[in-house]
């Protein structure tokens, strides 16, 4: 298109090019017939770059050779003056850090003064402090000021939320909150609960000790890589780590890649309950290790990776007992829910949603019965007269179906009648723990078979079937971090949260600043617990 344009004026313009490995050098040469607004027009709409030719005297070989000489003089001098550079660094570059991160946050105090009330003879200011914080701030402000007083104001602003869960394992899985939705000040937290059931929502999924390994494996490296800056040793091409970076930043990576590790040793545990190694069973070889005090017990010749199962509970022959497990654990999730969303209802004052939750509970726990009794093949016909001497607890079942409807319509209306089957399914939803264990599952052995199949026959097959070992495994591994993950945090978030979490917090940001190369100036007084002594940051010169 662009030398089409060029034709136009083919008398005035010429295009040289010049193709090399990486780079394509054109050159254009104008002449000062075309006209100055053509010319502009064809710059500017196809955003050429101009560089202006200096003025050279003398054949092109020796104006190259002085370039060049120049080009040489110049980078000796850059050197040198980067030297020099380095060398004041070392003599100032950390007293000037201080001195900046100091200036910075005597800027932010007259920022904040600007906004105070004040008068000749006093200044007011008012903010929001932690409850556990306001004897500790009298003391230090008798301390170190004169005649200051502090009022605890009552206001109907919705106070900021300031989330405050024991260090290192918990704090891990704010993030998971916050990216949620923040909790109100007056919420339960419900980072705990998270912290506890995601990971093990996560390894039963997986339920597998050689993925759980691989994953692991793969966090400690991620973390090794972004928090300690070992880089060493690499276990992932460049695109791929390219690719990653693009959808998470290095901080969020490197706290997904703690978060899941509590996930990956609950994998590796019922991995081995589950005789489940890559899909191989495993277990055979270490029980006749320990079983045996010589050199015995070895596999027998063509058994090496394909004895059968010794798992302590088998869940492909047990499947119909993982799923009513995971119901178990669907009623349990759910009714945990619905307590915690009647007990902020009665804390708040909300009666009317109270009895809606109550009944929500009744009814679910009445469907529960309901099912588990038609399973076990119980009498549940409440027309039948001798239901009553058979399995008098049925009419418990039915109170609680009944009368969990009741309490929902009279605590939520019309509209509870009509969402009558979200509680169920709320409670069938948490079956996909199973699910998507038993499609893992099926999946390695799938793979497993085709290689041991391939074992027997050629050569090219052993290889084929190796690549769809390796393959097959990589693509389960592939699916096993992002598909438990994300359904384990669904699980968590829309059939638990949504029975007592209303989210939409407003995160409390203390006044000051982080320091990094400068001491605290006050240290709160009378503390219950003793501050750390925080280590401060040695400024390092950054070189090129």
């Amino acid at each position: 298109e662009f030398n089409k344009v060029l034709q136009e004026y083919k008398q005035d313009i010429f295009l040289y090019s010049k193709q090399e490995k990486k780079v394509t050098h054109l050159v254009l040469v104008v002449f000062s017939g075309i006209p100055s607004d053509a010319f502009a027009n064809i710059i500017q709409t196809h955003d050429v770059k101009i560089e202006v030719v200096p003025n050279l005297v003398g054949k092109p070989i020796d104006i190259i050779t002085k370039q060049k000489t120049n080009l040489e003089n110049l980078n000796q001098k850059f050197k040198h003056i980067n030297e020099e550079l380095t060398k004041i660094s070392e003599e100032h570059y950390a007293n000037l850090v201080v001195i900046h991160e100091q200036l910075k946050i005597e800027n932010k105090k007259l920022e904040v003064i600007s906004n105070l009330g004040v008068t000749d003879d006093a200044f007011a200011l008012e903010g929001w402090v932690p409850k556990s914080k306001i004897n500790q701030i009298e003391t230090t402000l008798k301390k170190h000021t004169a005649g200051t007083t502090v009022y605890e104001l009552e206001t109907k602003d919705k106070p900021p939320t300031l989330m405050s869960n024991p260090k290192r394992y918990f704090r891990l899985y704010e993030a998971f909150i916050r990216f949620y939705s923040l909790p109100e000040s007056k919420e339960f937290d419900p980072t705990i609960i998270f912290a506890i059931v995601f990971p093990i929502f996560y390894g039963i999924m997986i339920g597998d000790a050689g993925y759980g390994l691989f994953i692991l494996l793969v966090c400690l490296w991620v973390i090794r890589r972004l928090e300690k800056g070992k880089r060493n040793l690499n276990i992932m091409p460049k695109q791929l780590r390219s690719f990653a970076l693009l959808i998470l930043k290095k901080r969020q990576m490197l706290k997904l890649a703690k978060a899941m590790i509590p996930g990956c040793i609950v994998a590796i545990i019922l991995g081995i309950i589950f005789d489940l190694y890559f899909g191989f069973h495993l277990n055979g070889y270490v029980f006749d290790a320990l079983a045996s005090v010589g050199v015995t017990g070895f596999p027998e010749p063509g058994a090496v990776l394909n004895r059968p199962s010794q798992a302590f509970f088998d869940p492909i022959e047990r499947a119909g007992t993982l799923l009513l497990y995971s119901g178990y654990i669907g009623i349990g999730m759910v009714s945990l829910g619905l307590v915690m969303g009647i007990t902020n209802c009665l804390r708040e004052g909300e009666k009317r949603e109270a009895i809606g939750k109550v009944g929500w509970l009744a009814f679910g726990w009445g469907v529960v019965l309901v099912g588990l009794a038609m399973i076990h093949g119980d009498a549940l016909n409440p027309m039948w007269p001798r239901l009553i001497e058979v399995n008098p607890i049925a009419y418990m079942y039915f109170g609680l179906l009944f009368g969990g409807i009741a309490l929902m319509f009279i605590g939520e209306g019309a509209r509870a009648i009509m969402e009558l089957a979200s509680i169920v399914s709320h409670i069938l939803s948490y079956t996909r723990l199973v699910g998507i264990l038993l499609a893992s599952i099926i999946l390695a052995h799938t793979t497993d078979f085709i290689f041991l199949k391939a074992l027997n026959i050629s050569i090219p097959f052993i290889i084929l079937g190796s690549l769809i070992l390796v393959v097959g495994h990589l693509f389960n591994i592939i699916i096993g971090v992002f598909e438990p993950g994300i359904q384990g945090a669904r699980l968590v978030y829309v059939e638990f949260f949504s029975k007592f979490y209303h989210g939409n917090g407003r995160q409390f940001i203390s006044f000051g600043s982080v320091r990094r190369f400068t001491e605290e100036q006050y240290i709160l007084e009378q503390s219950v617990i003793k501050p750390e002594k925080k280590k401060l940051i040695k400024p390092k010169i950054k070189t090129n």
